[in-house]
Protein backbone atom coordinates (compact mmCIF):
# COMPACT_ATOMS: atom_id res chain seq x y z
CA UNK A 1 0.00 0.00 0.00
CA UNK A 2 1.17 3.66 -0.97
CA UNK A 3 2.08 5.75 1.66
CA UNK A 4 0.81 9.15 0.57
CA UNK A 5 2.96 11.16 3.39
CA UNK A 6 6.06 9.34 2.61
CA UNK A 7 6.01 10.20 -0.90
CA UNK A 8 5.45 13.81 -0.83
CA UNK A 9 7.75 14.51 2.08
CA UNK A 10 10.64 12.91 -0.99
CA UNK A 11 9.57 16.92 -2.66
CA UNK A 12 10.83 20.30 -1.38
CA UNK A 13 8.20 23.18 -0.84
CA UNK A 14 9.18 25.29 -3.90
CA UNK A 15 8.94 29.09 -3.55
CA UNK A 16 8.80 30.98 -6.60
CA UNK A 17 9.71 34.53 -5.83
CA UNK A 18 13.28 33.43 -5.00
CA UNK A 19 13.61 31.34 -7.72
CA UNK A 20 15.37 32.20 -10.65
CA UNK A 21 13.86 31.47 -14.46
CA UNK A 22 16.50 28.49 -15.02
CA UNK A 23 15.21 27.08 -11.72
CA UNK A 24 12.07 27.84 -12.74
CA UNK A 25 12.21 25.80 -16.11
CA UNK A 26 13.60 22.87 -14.13
CA UNK A 27 10.19 22.29 -12.34
CA UNK A 28 7.76 22.66 -15.23
CA UNK A 29 7.46 21.08 -18.77
CA UNK A 30 9.51 22.10 -21.06
CA UNK A 31 7.01 22.94 -23.65
CA UNK A 32 5.23 24.95 -21.94
CA UNK A 33 8.01 26.74 -20.87
CA UNK A 34 9.30 27.41 -24.48
CA UNK A 35 6.14 28.09 -25.76
CA UNK A 36 5.16 30.96 -23.10
CA UNK A 37 9.13 32.45 -24.09
CA UNK A 38 8.31 32.14 -28.00
CA UNK A 39 5.18 34.16 -27.09
CA UNK A 40 6.98 37.23 -25.06
CA UNK A 41 9.86 37.31 -27.61
CA UNK A 42 7.62 37.35 -30.43
CA UNK A 43 4.99 40.40 -28.77
CA UNK A 44 8.25 42.21 -27.86
CA UNK A 45 9.35 41.84 -31.42
CA UNK A 46 5.94 43.08 -33.03
CA UNK A 47 5.93 45.65 -30.07
CA UNK A 48 9.61 46.96 -31.48
CA UNK A 49 8.12 47.02 -34.78
CA UNK A 50 5.17 49.24 -34.08
CA UNK A 51 7.32 51.45 -32.46
CA UNK A 52 9.62 51.80 -35.24
CA UNK A 53 6.94 52.20 -37.55
CA UNK A 54 5.55 54.81 -35.11
CA UNK A 55 9.11 56.57 -35.05
CA UNK A 56 9.04 56.72 -38.89
CA UNK A 57 5.35 57.79 -39.36
CA UNK A 58 6.30 60.89 -36.73
CA UNK A 59 9.31 61.70 -39.17
CA UNK A 60 7.51 60.98 -42.04
CA UNK A 61 3.95 63.84 -40.46
CA UNK A 62 6.95 66.27 -39.48
CA UNK A 63 8.78 66.33 -43.03
CA UNK A 64 5.37 66.87 -44.03
CA UNK A 65 4.76 69.82 -41.24
CA UNK A 66 8.14 71.41 -42.32
CA UNK A 67 7.37 71.37 -45.65
CA UNK A 68 3.94 72.99 -45.23
CA UNK A 69 5.03 75.42 -42.92
CA UNK A 70 7.74 76.37 -45.69
CA UNK A 71 4.87 76.36 -48.73
CA UNK A 72 2.88 78.64 -46.22
CA UNK A 73 5.77 81.01 -45.77
CA UNK A 74 6.80 81.11 -49.34
CA UNK A 75 3.02 82.00 -49.70
CA UNK A 76 3.39 84.50 -47.16
CA UNK A 77 6.26 86.52 -48.54
CA UNK A 78 4.89 86.14 -52.41
CA UNK A 79 1.32 87.87 -51.20
CA UNK A 80 3.52 90.54 -49.53
CA UNK A 81 5.79 91.13 -52.39
CA UNK A 82 2.42 91.05 -54.78
CA UNK A 83 1.07 93.49 -52.62
CA UNK A 84 3.95 96.05 -53.09
CA UNK A 85 4.60 95.41 -56.27
CA UNK A 86 0.39 96.35 -56.96
CA UNK A 87 1.35 99.34 -54.85
CA UNK A 88 4.12 100.46 -57.14
CA UNK A 89 2.38 99.20 -60.14
CA UNK A 90 -0.34 101.47 -59.17
CA UNK A 91 1.90 104.40 -58.43
CA UNK A 92 3.30 103.91 -62.12
CA UNK A 93 0.62 104.06 -63.73
CA UNK A 94 -1.19 106.83 -61.97
CA UNK A 95 2.55 108.90 -62.40
CA UNK A 96 2.07 108.41 -66.23
CA UNK A 97 -1.27 109.26 -66.52
CA UNK A 98 -0.15 112.67 -64.71
CA UNK A 99 2.74 112.57 -67.15
CA UNK A 100 0.56 111.80 -70.11
CA UNK A 101 -2.55 114.74 -69.02
CA UNK A 102 0.71 116.88 -69.02
CA UNK A 103 1.64 116.08 -72.49
CA UNK A 104 -1.89 116.37 -74.41
CA UNK A 105 -2.65 119.67 -72.07
CA UNK A 106 0.60 121.18 -73.70
CA UNK A 107 -0.21 119.68 -77.00
CA UNK A 108 -3.40 121.08 -77.09
CA UNK A 109 -2.17 124.32 -75.61
CA UNK A 110 0.72 124.37 -78.61
CA UNK A 111 -2.09 123.15 -81.37
CA UNK A 112 -3.86 126.73 -79.92
CA UNK A 113 -1.01 128.97 -80.22
CA UNK A 114 -0.22 127.61 -83.75
CA UNK A 115 -3.88 128.49 -84.81
CA UNK A 116 -4.20 131.99 -83.16
CA UNK A 117 -0.72 132.98 -84.79
CA UNK A 118 -1.86 131.40 -87.92
CA UNK A 119 -5.17 133.37 -88.03
CA UNK A 120 -3.03 136.82 -87.47
CA UNK A 121 -0.89 135.83 -90.62
CA UNK A 122 -4.02 135.55 -92.49
CA UNK A 123 -5.07 138.87 -91.84
CA UNK A 124 -1.57 139.82 -93.15
CA UNK A 125 -1.72 138.33 -96.80
CA UNK A 126 1.90 136.78 -96.18
CA UNK A 127 1.39 133.85 -99.31
CA UNK A 128 5.05 132.32 -97.66
CA UNK A 129 4.24 132.79 -94.03
CA UNK A 130 0.43 130.80 -94.72
CA UNK A 131 2.12 128.15 -95.90
CA UNK A 132 4.41 127.72 -93.72
CA UNK A 133 2.18 127.45 -90.96
CA UNK A 134 -0.24 125.61 -92.67
CA UNK A 135 2.52 123.10 -93.43
CA UNK A 136 3.17 123.37 -89.19
CA UNK A 137 -0.43 123.00 -88.42
CA UNK A 138 -0.62 119.58 -90.17
CA UNK A 139 2.55 118.59 -88.39
CA UNK A 140 0.64 118.84 -85.10
CA UNK A 141 -2.54 117.56 -86.54
CA UNK A 142 -0.77 114.68 -87.84
CA UNK A 143 0.77 114.18 -84.53
CA UNK A 144 -2.33 114.33 -82.06
CA UNK A 145 -4.07 111.70 -84.38
CA UNK A 146 -1.57 109.11 -84.45
CA UNK A 147 -2.18 109.56 -79.97
CA UNK A 148 -6.12 109.12 -80.53
CA UNK A 149 -6.21 113.22 -79.48
CA UNK A 150 -9.17 114.03 -82.08
CA UNK A 151 -10.86 117.76 -82.36
CA UNK A 152 -14.13 118.72 -81.63
CA UNK A 153 -15.90 121.59 -83.57
CA UNK A 154 -16.88 119.53 -86.45
CA UNK A 155 -20.28 118.83 -85.53
CA UNK A 156 -23.18 120.31 -86.89
CA UNK A 157 -25.89 120.63 -83.95
CA UNK A 158 -24.81 121.02 -80.39
CA UNK A 159 -24.40 118.57 -77.77
CA UNK A 160 -24.17 119.20 -74.43
CA UNK A 161 -21.04 116.37 -73.79
CA UNK A 162 -18.88 117.90 -76.33
CA UNK A 163 -19.37 121.25 -76.41
CA UNK A 164 -19.77 124.77 -74.63
CA UNK A 165 -22.25 127.26 -75.66
CA UNK A 166 -20.12 130.52 -75.23
CA UNK A 167 -23.06 132.39 -76.79
CA UNK A 168 -26.31 132.21 -78.86
CA UNK A 169 -27.72 134.18 -81.65
CA UNK A 170 -31.52 134.10 -83.10
CA UNK A 171 -31.07 132.77 -86.89
CA UNK A 172 -34.17 131.93 -88.72
CA UNK A 173 -31.92 130.56 -91.95
CA UNK A 174 -30.14 128.07 -89.50
CA UNK A 175 -31.82 124.83 -87.73
CA UNK A 176 -32.47 124.81 -83.54
CA UNK A 177 -29.32 124.41 -81.81
CA UNK A 178 -27.37 124.23 -84.83
CA UNK A 179 -23.25 125.61 -84.72
CA UNK A 180 -22.87 128.86 -86.04
CA UNK A 181 -19.12 129.14 -85.03
CA UNK A 182 -16.62 127.48 -83.09
CA UNK A 183 -14.50 130.08 -80.84
CA UNK A 184 -12.46 127.53 -79.57
CA UNK A 185 -12.06 123.66 -80.46
CA UNK A 186 -12.43 121.25 -78.25
CA UNK A 187 -10.26 117.66 -77.81
CA UNK A 188 -11.00 113.96 -76.50
CA UNK A 189 -8.26 111.81 -76.10
CA UNK A 190 -9.18 108.01 -75.88
CA UNK A 191 -12.35 108.77 -75.77
CA UNK A 192 -12.82 110.99 -73.24
CA UNK A 193 -13.44 114.66 -73.30
CA UNK A 194 -10.50 116.50 -72.36
CA UNK A 195 -11.83 119.56 -73.55
CA UNK A 196 -14.96 120.71 -74.79
CA UNK A 197 -15.46 122.97 -77.82
CA UNK A 198 -16.19 126.42 -76.83
CA UNK A 199 -19.31 127.36 -79.91
CA UNK A 200 -21.67 129.48 -80.41
CA UNK A 201 -25.52 128.46 -81.13
CA UNK A 202 -28.68 129.09 -82.71
CA UNK A 203 -31.32 129.33 -80.50
CA UNK A 204 -33.98 130.44 -82.67
CA UNK A 205 -36.82 127.80 -82.58
CA UNK A 206 -39.33 127.42 -85.49
CA UNK A 207 -42.99 125.74 -84.73
CA UNK A 208 -44.17 122.53 -86.58
CA UNK A 209 -45.58 124.81 -89.17
CA UNK A 210 -42.26 125.92 -89.87
CA UNK A 211 -43.14 129.95 -88.77
CA UNK A 212 -41.54 131.95 -86.00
Amino acid sequence: MLDVLTELQKYQKIELEDMSPTDFYGTVPGSIVNRIADDINRISKNHFRLEQQFEDFSEEILEILREELNIAETYKKWVSSRDDLLVEFGQKVEEGEKKTASLVMALISLKDAIETVYKFILSSGETDWIRQMERLMDSVTLVMLKNNLLEIGNEKYFDDILHEAVSTVQEQNLDFREIVSVERKGYSYMDKIVRKASVVVNNFRKDENGSE
